[in-house]
Protein backbone atom coordinates (compact mmCIF):
# COMPACT_ATOMS: atom_id res chain seq x y z
CA UNK A 1 0.00 0.00 0.00
CA UNK A 2 1.55 3.35 -1.03
CA UNK A 3 1.73 6.02 1.52
CA UNK A 4 -0.88 8.89 1.68
CA UNK A 5 -0.03 11.86 -0.39
CA UNK A 6 -0.04 14.96 1.44
CA UNK A 7 -3.13 17.09 -0.31
CA UNK A 8 -2.44 20.88 0.09
CA UNK A 9 -6.08 21.84 -0.39
CA UNK A 10 -7.81 19.04 1.76
CA UNK A 11 -4.67 18.81 4.44
CA UNK A 12 -3.83 21.92 5.22
CA UNK A 13 -6.11 21.82 8.66
CA UNK A 14 -4.34 18.75 9.67
CA UNK A 15 -0.93 20.91 9.99
CA UNK A 16 -2.50 24.11 10.19
CA UNK A 17 -1.21 25.12 13.95
CA UNK A 18 0.69 28.47 16.13
CA UNK A 19 -1.23 30.84 13.36
CA UNK A 20 -3.56 32.68 16.15
CA UNK A 21 -1.95 35.89 16.02
CA UNK A 22 -1.82 36.44 12.56
CA UNK A 23 -5.57 34.88 12.42
CA UNK A 24 -6.22 37.58 15.16
CA UNK A 25 -4.43 40.21 13.22
CA UNK A 26 -6.82 39.42 9.67
CA UNK A 27 -9.65 39.59 11.86
CA UNK A 28 -9.12 43.37 12.98
CA UNK A 29 -8.06 44.43 9.67
CA UNK A 30 -11.38 43.39 8.50
CA UNK A 31 -13.26 44.65 11.39
CA UNK A 32 -11.34 47.91 10.80
CA UNK A 33 -12.42 48.07 6.76
CA UNK A 34 -14.40 51.16 6.58
CA UNK A 35 -17.46 51.25 5.14
CA UNK A 36 -16.15 53.69 1.76
CA UNK A 37 -12.43 52.54 2.09
CA UNK A 38 -10.72 49.22 1.59
CA UNK A 39 -7.70 47.61 3.14
CA UNK A 40 -4.48 45.32 2.15
CA UNK A 41 -2.90 42.57 4.36
CA UNK A 42 0.32 41.03 3.51
CA UNK A 43 1.92 38.21 5.14
CA UNK A 44 5.67 37.49 4.03
CA UNK A 45 8.47 36.13 5.35
CA UNK A 46 10.91 33.45 4.83
CA UNK A 47 10.13 30.32 2.67
CA UNK A 48 8.99 27.53 4.72
CA UNK A 49 7.20 29.82 7.46
CA UNK A 50 3.60 28.63 6.59
CA UNK A 51 2.45 31.72 4.87
CA UNK A 52 0.48 29.66 2.26
CA UNK A 53 -1.06 27.49 4.84
CA UNK A 54 -2.40 30.77 6.62
CA UNK A 55 -3.70 31.92 3.15
CA UNK A 56 -5.35 29.12 3.11
CA UNK A 57 -6.67 28.92 6.16
CA UNK A 58 -7.84 32.20 5.80
CA UNK A 59 -9.72 31.86 2.74
CA UNK A 60 -11.64 29.18 3.81
CA UNK A 61 -12.69 31.43 7.32
CA UNK A 62 -14.10 34.39 4.18
CA UNK A 63 -16.08 31.89 2.71
CA UNK A 64 -18.35 31.54 5.29
CA UNK A 65 -20.87 34.81 4.10
CA UNK A 66 -22.72 34.45 6.71
CA UNK A 67 -20.85 35.44 9.24
CA UNK A 68 -21.25 39.20 9.39
CA UNK A 69 -17.53 39.55 9.82
CA UNK A 70 -16.34 37.81 6.36
CA UNK A 71 -19.56 39.25 4.37
CA UNK A 72 -18.40 42.00 2.50
CA UNK A 73 -14.91 40.77 1.66
CA UNK A 74 -13.01 40.28 -2.08
CA UNK A 75 -10.47 37.93 -1.52
CA UNK A 76 -7.67 38.43 -3.96
CA UNK A 77 -4.84 36.06 -3.21
CA UNK A 78 -1.31 36.38 -5.36
CA UNK A 79 1.13 33.32 -5.23
CA UNK A 80 4.56 34.67 -6.72
CA UNK A 81 5.80 30.66 -6.26
CA UNK A 82 8.01 30.55 -8.92
CA UNK A 83 7.24 33.64 -10.93
CA UNK A 84 10.24 36.35 -11.83
CA UNK A 85 9.63 38.76 -9.87
CA UNK A 86 12.18 41.55 -11.32
CA UNK A 87 9.54 43.17 -13.60
CA UNK A 88 7.78 45.51 -11.63
CA UNK A 89 4.69 46.16 -14.25
CA UNK A 90 4.68 42.16 -14.11
CA UNK A 91 4.04 42.59 -10.57
CA UNK A 92 0.99 45.24 -11.30
CA UNK A 93 -0.24 43.24 -13.61
CA UNK A 94 -0.72 39.99 -10.78
CA UNK A 95 -1.67 42.17 -8.35
CA UNK A 96 -4.87 43.78 -10.38
CA UNK A 97 -5.56 40.08 -11.94
CA UNK A 98 -5.69 38.42 -8.34
CA UNK A 99 -8.06 41.60 -8.09
CA UNK A 100 -10.71 41.12 -11.31
CA UNK A 101 -10.52 37.23 -10.38
CA UNK A 102 -12.42 38.16 -6.77
CA UNK A 103 -14.51 40.25 -8.76
CA UNK A 104 -13.33 44.17 -8.18
CA UNK A 105 -13.32 46.18 -11.35
CA UNK A 106 -10.34 47.87 -12.54
CA UNK A 107 -11.15 50.48 -14.88
CA UNK A 108 -8.79 53.58 -13.53
CA UNK A 109 -5.86 51.53 -13.03
CA UNK A 110 -6.83 49.47 -16.64
CA UNK A 111 -6.37 52.79 -18.78
CA UNK A 112 -3.50 54.56 -16.60
CA UNK A 113 -1.29 51.01 -17.31
CA UNK A 114 -2.50 50.87 -20.60
CA UNK A 115 -0.70 54.42 -21.29
CA UNK A 116 1.87 54.26 -18.99
CA UNK A 117 2.68 50.88 -21.01
CA UNK A 118 2.31 52.15 -24.42
CA UNK A 119 4.47 55.22 -23.43
CA UNK A 120 7.65 52.80 -22.19
CA UNK A 121 6.79 49.21 -23.31
CA UNK A 122 4.90 50.12 -26.47
CA UNK A 123 6.93 47.39 -28.99
CA UNK A 124 6.15 44.98 -26.44
CA UNK A 125 2.25 43.28 -26.73
CA UNK A 126 -0.02 44.40 -23.24
CA UNK A 127 0.48 41.86 -20.92
CA UNK A 128 -3.39 39.76 -20.48
CA UNK A 129 -5.47 41.49 -17.90
CA UNK A 130 -8.41 39.62 -16.46
CA UNK A 131 -12.21 40.94 -17.15
CA UNK A 132 -10.05 44.10 -18.78
CA UNK A 133 -12.42 47.46 -18.78
CA UNK A 134 -10.38 48.17 -21.89
CA UNK A 135 -11.02 45.23 -23.59
CA UNK A 136 -15.09 45.31 -22.85
CA UNK A 137 -14.77 49.23 -24.28
CA UNK A 138 -12.68 48.25 -27.34
CA UNK A 139 -15.46 46.94 -28.96
CA UNK A 140 -17.27 50.46 -29.13
CA UNK A 141 -13.98 51.91 -30.02
CA UNK A 142 -13.11 49.26 -32.79
CA UNK A 143 -10.30 50.39 -34.94
CA UNK A 144 -9.81 53.50 -33.12
CA UNK A 145 -8.52 52.07 -30.12
CA UNK A 146 -4.35 53.02 -30.15
CA UNK A 147 -6.17 56.79 -31.37
CA UNK A 148 -8.61 56.89 -27.99
CA UNK A 149 -5.95 55.47 -25.41
CA UNK A 150 -3.06 58.15 -27.33
CA UNK A 151 -6.14 61.14 -26.61
CA UNK A 152 -7.44 60.35 -23.33
CA UNK A 153 -3.57 59.90 -22.02
CA UNK A 154 -3.10 63.82 -23.86
CA UNK A 155 -6.55 64.67 -22.11
CA UNK A 156 -5.45 63.05 -18.34
CA UNK A 157 -1.83 64.36 -18.55
CA UNK A 158 -3.17 67.89 -18.94
CA UNK A 159 -5.94 67.71 -16.25
CA UNK A 160 -3.07 65.94 -13.68
CA UNK A 161 -0.73 69.02 -14.28
CA UNK A 162 -3.68 70.98 -12.54
CA UNK A 163 -3.21 68.75 -9.28
CA UNK A 164 -1.52 71.18 -6.86
CA UNK A 165 2.05 69.55 -5.50
CA UNK A 166 1.39 66.51 -7.26
CA UNK A 167 0.44 66.71 -11.00
CA UNK A 168 3.89 67.63 -11.99
CA UNK A 169 5.29 65.01 -10.67
CA UNK A 170 2.42 62.73 -11.76
CA UNK A 171 3.26 64.01 -15.05
CA UNK A 172 6.68 62.93 -15.52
Amino acid sequence: MAPKRFNPEQDHQEIFVNRNGPIAAFNKAVGDIPADGARLLVFYGMGGQGKTALCRKLKALTRDRQDRLYSHLQVAELDLHGRDKSDPDMLLVWIRNGFAKAGVPCPAFDLAFAVNWEANRGEEPLPILVNAWLGRTSEFIGEAAPEAVTSVRETLEKSVETIPGVGPALTR
